[in-house]
């Protein structure tokens, strides 16, 4: 399994667990990435990653996703994933869509490459 975190993720890991740091067991079946690591290997089209989910997903990572900015290893995977046609979850934490976000999840769920999912927070 691969876990890329961005800094909000780890803010409110952080935030959530009520701990300074928040840890995660070393684990030998666990890789994890920054998300600044744009470089990394798992954004290339031929690694080997059947799926991707992103959990949260953002209003601001929907937004970019849907116009194909890949500024973030988070954002150049999805992209990836998309184009070599792997599924791909976005489970939408906070569910606010104008008009152009409606339209783009629209476009995503006739592509049937992506499954949307809302979850609960707080």
């Amino acid at each position: 399994m691969h876990l890329i975190l961005s800094d909000n993720a780890k803010t409110t890991l952080k935030y959530e667990s009520n701990q300074d740091d928040f840890i995660i067991q070393n684990d030998k079946n666990l890789i994890m990435y920054n998300d600044k690591q744009s470089w990394a290997d798992i954004a290339s089209g031929s690694f080997g990653v059947d799926a991707m989910i992103i959990i949260p997903c953002s209003m601001n990572t929907l937004a970019k996703c849907a116009i194909g900015i890949s500024d973030t290893l988070i954002t150049r995977v999805f992209n990836v994933m998309l184009k070599e046609k792997r599924k791909i979850i976005l489970a939408l934490g906070f569910i606010i869509l104008g008009l152009c976000l409606k339209e783009h999840v629209l476009i995503y769920n006739y592509a049937k490459r992506i499954c949307f999912s809302c979850i609960g927070l707080g």
